[in-house]
Parts: structure tokens; C-alpha cells; sequence
């Protein structure tokens, strides 16, 4: 069956509407469902090609080093005083360089060839000793001195844990999150409700995660593990459990670490100032008014001119009120809406409105 589309104009220009009103072709549909597969695969292949084929036992002095050759990341076994830059191994490759050096010097100087070839076994050093880093194989003179099963084991290429516990947490996070934009992919076109305004979306959403899943990564690490900890102590299911989800659920994850930000980094309730004297009201005088006349009032206190107040009698603000360090002073007349009451509530608030004073005054008969 032919591919039905059409063109609607989403402001911006035509774009293409198959005919369940996807803003996307059947052709698009492909490209995009291959793409996701490729990078699933890609993402499940990297975690394969770098899982660990074991973590170093931490009641044992092995340094946690690993053959670098994808599919099969194994323990080296090199002891760890082995990897120190002043460690007698080093030494130990250094002489044997020099050595290897003078016998060949003097082998160069010999036209017999024949016996040069006898009293030298000519195996080629590609290490890096001065580095203090293990060699791919160590020269041996004829008293056949044995090369380290470590060495000849790793040809070289060795990578430290942690680089492979960020790489799998890395290739995690992508994995979950390629997971969630396929599922809402799918979801969107089968419904009919996919918009090409999401497109970024999709194609920057699954770094996202990653970063995410190396940021989680990283707290777990300041949180549950020893700060001299090499790695050797972690859970590695665990870890790729979290990485995971951490990609699979993004928006919840970050506002779980927005909750942990929050909680590490809150502000405490800011103190008081002691250096500014705090206002008080208290009392009153005198405690009655009178009809037809101008009362005047006083709140007496402390410091009260070091900050607005606002003074109201039966819920209306009284207007200019005068005030002074010790005093407020008040002239008040009953409005005619208040005649026919007999009881009268004085209160005094602050800006935010929090009460600090009130009192009752009675008509005076």
C-alpha cells in the first residue's frame, strides 16, 4: 500500500502529515527506528566489551589494573607496590634496559654474527620504564630470566577501574535512556500524535542521561565509599542497576538529586540580628474613647521607629500616626460607620502583616 501524506502548514513552514497525522513520513519512520536499534545494540556491545572479568579482592595487594582488549577486560594480577614510581621493579626494568643496551652495543662491534646471535636473544622492549609502567616484555639476557605472567599477559595495554566503572556507568545511563525515547517514540507515532517540534529532544535526551548517570556516579561514590577506596569494594550490578534507571527515568532522577542538593546545601533560618535592637510595644493609654472627639492615644514601647508599623481600630488604618524611639502616638475620631459600636480592636502588624500588639478600648459613657 502506497504512503499517504500531506502538507500542513505548522507556521514555520509545509511539513509532512502521514495519514494517521504524524508530523513525520514513513521513510523518516525507518531511518528513525534503525537509529534507535544501532545505538541500543552499540550500547549493550560497549557494556559486553567492557565488563570487568572480575574486581580485585581488597583483602589482597593487587593493583586494579586490566587488560585493555575489548570482550575480554581481565585482572592483570600486578602486585601493588609494582605500580609505585620508586618501587624496585622499576629499578629492576631499568637495569635490564641498560643491560640490553651494552650487550647490544658490543654485539655491533663483533663481526662475528654468528656468535652474537648465540650469546644474545634479541626480544624487543616496547615498554616505558621510566614511566615506571610494567613493559610489553623485558629483554632477557641468557641466563633466561622468566617475563612476569603479568607482562606477558597484558602486552602493554592496561586500564584502570575506575576508567571502566565511568565508561559502563556512561554506556548505562545512554542505554536506559534510548529505552525511554524509543518507548515514547513509539507510543507518539502509534497514536498519531508525533510533532517534529521534539526532534532535538530525541536526539539530545540520551546524553543527557549519561551525564546524568556519571553525576549519580559520582554521589554514590562520595557517599557510600570510602574516600581511599580504589573501587574494588563496589557493587557492580548495583552500579549498572542505577546507571540504568537513572537513564530510563531522567526526570525523576534529577529531581531526586534536586531533593539531595536541597537537603546537603539548605540554608539554615536566618538568626536574628543582634545589632538592631528589636521594637516592643507595652501598653496602652489611656483604654477608652469618646464619641465627637478627637482621642488621642499612646503606644508606648521601645524602639519603635526602626521599623513601619501599621496601627488599624476595628480593622481601618488609622492615618499619620506619629511615631518615636519610645511612643507612637495616635488621634483618632469614630468615623460615623463605627458610631453605633461600643467596643473598639486596636491592633499593630508589621509589613508581612504579623500582629505585635492589640487591645480593646471601650466607649467612654
Amino acid at each position: 500500500m502506497s504512503e499517504i501524506t500531506t502538507d500542513q502548514n505548522n507556521g514555520s513552514g509545509k511539513s509532512k502529515v502521514d495519514k494517521d497525522g504524524n508530523e513525520i513520513s514513513h521513510r523518516e519512520k525507518r531511518i528513525a527506528g534503525i537509529i534507535m536499534i544501532f545505538f541500543m545494540i552499540m550500547c549493550t556491545m560497549g557494556i559486553i566489551a567492557y565488563w570487568p572479568d572480575r574486581l580485585p579482592d581488597p583483602k589482597k595487594d593487587i593493583a586494579p589494573l586490566y587488560q585493555h582488549k575489548l570482550f575480554n577486560i581481565c585482572l592483570v594480577g600486578i602486585p601493588q607496590d609494582i605500580c609505585c614510581p620508586d618501587s624496585s621493579y622499576k629499578q629492576t626494568i631499568e637495569q635490564d634496559t641498560s643491560t640490553k643496551a651494552t650487550v647490544r652495543k658490543n654485539a655491533g662491534n663483533n663481526n662475528d654474527t654468528t656468535k652474537n646471535k648465540d650469546s644474545v636473544d634479541q626480544k624487543i622492549d616496547t615498554g616505558k620504564s621510566a614511566s615506571g609502567k610494567p613493559p610489553a616484555a623485558i629483554n632477557t639476557i641468557k641466563n633466561n630470566s622468566a617475563v612476569p605472567f603479568w607482562l606477558e599477559k597484558s602486552k602493554g595495554k592496561l586500564i584502570h577501574l575506575n576508567t571502566i566503572l565511568l565508561l559502563l556507568v556512561a554506556l548505562g545511563g545512554f542505554l536506559g535512556n534510548m529505552i525511554h525515547i524509543t518507548t515514547s517514540f513509539t507510543t507518539y507515532v502509534g497514536s498519531g500524535k508525533f510533532k517534529r517540534s521534539w526532534l532535538l529532544w530525541y536526539c539530545l535526551k540520551p546524553f543527557t542521561a549519561s551525564a546524568l548517570a556519571i553525576g549519580i556516579y559520582f554521589i554514590f561514590r562520595a557517599g557510600f565509599l570510602n574516600m581511599s577506596d580504589g573501587g574494588q569494594s563496589i557493587n557492580l550490578y548495583g552500579l549498572m542497576s542505577i546507571s540504568v534507571l537513572a537513564g530510563l527515568f531522567t526526570d525523576k532522577a534529577t529531581e531526586k538529586l534536586k531533593e539531595i542538593f536541597e537537603v546537603i546545601f539548605k540554608a539554615k533560618e536566618q538568626r536574628p540580628d543582634t545589632l538592631v535592637d528589636q521594637f516592643k510595644i507595652t501598653g496602652i493609654s489611656p483604654t477608652t474613647i469618646e464619641k465627637e472627639k478627637e482621642n488621642k492615644l499612646i503606644l508606648i514601647g521601645e524602639n519603635l521607629g526602626k521599623q513601619k508599623l501599621i496601627v488599624t481600630i476595628n480593622n481601618e488604618k488609622v492615618t499619620n500616626p506619629l511615631f518615636t524611639s519610645s511612643a507612637i502616638n495616635i488621634s483618632y475620631k469614630i468615623p460615623d460607620s463605627q458610631l453605633a459600636k461600643d467596643k473598639f480592636m486596636l491592633s499593630v502588624k508589621d509589613e508581612k502583616g504579623t500582629e505585635h500588639f492589640s487591645a480593646i478600648l471601650d466607649l467612654k459613657p
